[in-house]
């Protein structure tokens, strides 16, 4: 009874050992693929060239859509002007 519950508790040691064999080695193989990361230092050159690049294309939009909407009202007022031309011939 004695030996067998001995050798119970070896086998846990043994699985408990063994699992912290496997923590270790993954801890191992993350520390090294994260290692270049935390040695080397943030670069926002990138960041900063895509922010720039995202303002000139937000104000190239907003000029677009004023220059649509410019057009929409002189197309209108043109519409309008011909129609004026228009209607006093008709009633002649």
């Amino acid at each position: 009874m004695v030996i067998a519950s001995l050798r119970k508790e070896l086998q846990s040691e043994e699985s408990t050992l063994q699992n912290f064999l496997l923590l270790r080695q993954e801890f191992a193989h993350r520390r090294d693929t994260i290692g270049p990361w935390l040695d080397a230092t943030p670069t926002f050159t990138d960041l900063m060239e895509s922010r720039k690049l995202l303002r000139s294309l937000k104000s190239k939009l907003r000029h677009l859509q004023a220059d649509k909407i410019d057009l929409e009202e002189v197309g209108m007022l043109l519409y309008c002007f011909i129609i004026m031309a228009i209607i006093p011939k008709w009633e002649v």
